[in-house]
């Protein structure tokens, strides 16, 4: 696959690359029951042009024509994106839209999973082409990362890794809110603004870290109570995806640790199944199985690929048909959860590679009594 790259203004002025996506898109064409293919979601779009805007289409075609329309805000942006180029670009709204609609014939796929009125409104837009929804590629393409975006994705990661741990030094004590220390935690993250978050940043104190997707209060951190942490950034246009748990305070529960180190072990038993061709079912089964008696309180799938966003394809569960495929990024991340007492969750950043997986978070996941600081 090719690894040509191309680097363009993003949103807000962050930068965001194109990794040959159009190249993908253009075997896949080959062989494909459809003379084209339209590609109307935003992040797709994002991933087969590398221009960040809240409307467009990107038309491909298997003789090779392409074709990018916009509206007038994204218009200058898209010309200086396509400059030295083939690709056609429309701009909505102007005579020249309006006589290109009427041109465009043949079978044109479209992805199923996109809504019926807006099916039937590229319909209406392009009534000469036949629009045929069918089950969307990209999903598939997404999945295997080129170098360079195993690359980007490890760079986002990174920006996590060398700096939270600092961070936390810092801001972690006895008084502090979930919601100071998340503000800080995407402070520190995305200066000096080249980032996004990947998510909201999740911050959870006591019980709290029982709620697997926990949305940070005003309740203050005591000493002899768990942290949760699960953050990521968005650097490039990939993003990245981790979380870690500690007690803070000297006299660590032993339920607390009887559950970290069984967690611990899933990671590690899933670790075991993330493998070119393996099935992703079984990775899901072996974490559930090295969590013993806690596995009851597992109630999520095992992990999820991470790409232009924090969700993609495949969901690593007990219920997917998926294989792992070469050079994909995935996170494996089991929890147990005991409501109103706590619970943990760990989470790896996995680039899946012929000679096994290979973990991109390098934070130490051991378990810490944290210092108690005022």
């Amino acid at each position: 696959m090719g690894e040509t790259s191309k680097r363009v203004a993003g949103a807000g002025g962050a930068s965001v690359l194109s990794f040959g996506a159009q190249e993908r898109l253009a075997d896949w064409l080959r062989d494909a029951d459809c003379a084209g293919w339209l590609v109307w979601e935003e992040d797709n779009r994002g991933w087969v042009t590398g221009l960040e805007s809240s409307w467009g289409m990107w038309l491909q075609w298997q003789d090779g024509r392409k074709t990018l329309v916009l509206d007038g805000r994204y218009a200058e942006r898209g010309r200086a994106l396509l400059e030295g180029t083939p690709v056609e670009l429309v701009v909505r709204g102007t005579d020249e839209h309006d006589a290109w609609t009427k041109t465009v014939r043949g079978r044109l796929g479209v992805s199923s999973g996109l809504r019926q009125r807006e099916i039937a409104w590229l319909g209406k837009v392009l009534p000469r082409a036949e629009i045929v929804p069918m089950a969307d590629p990209l999903v598939e393409l997404r999945r295997e990362k080129t170098v360079a975006e195993c690359q980007q994705v490890h760079a986002a990661q990174k920006r996590v890794d060398d700096r939270l741990m600092p961070l936390l030094e810092q801001e972690l004590r006895t008084g502090v809110t979930e919601q100071q220390l998340a503000w800080r935690i995407e402070q520190a993250l995305r200066e000096p603004g080249d980032a996004e978050l990947s998510f909201p940043v999740i911050v959870a104190f006591a019980e709290h870290t029982a709620r697997p997707h926990h949305a940070p209060t005003n309740r203050a951190l005591r000493v002899n109570e768990p942290v949760l942490v699960d953050c990521g950034v968005r650097l490039g246009g990939l993003c990245s995806d981790m979380t870690r748990c500690w007690w803070y305070g000297p006299d660590i529960d032993p339920e607390y640790a009887a559950i970290y180190a069984a967690v611990e072990r899933a990671v590690a038993a899933g670790l075991e199944e993330y493998r070119v061709g393996g099935d992703v079912a079984l990775a899901d089964e072996a974490a559930r199985g090295a969590l013993g008696e806690w596995e009851t309180h597992f109630c999520h799938s095992l992990g999820h690929g991470v790409g232009r966003v924090v969700h993609e394809a495949p969901s690593i569960s007990g219920k997917s048909t998926a294989k792992f495929t070469a050079n994909e990024i995935v996170t494996v991340e089991p929890g147990v959860y005991v409501p109103e007492r706590w619970g943990v969750r760990l989470e790896e950043l996995v680039q899946i590679t012929p000679a096994g997986p290979k973990v991109l978070s390098q934070m130490p996941m051991a378990l810490r009594a944290w210092p108690v600081k005022s």
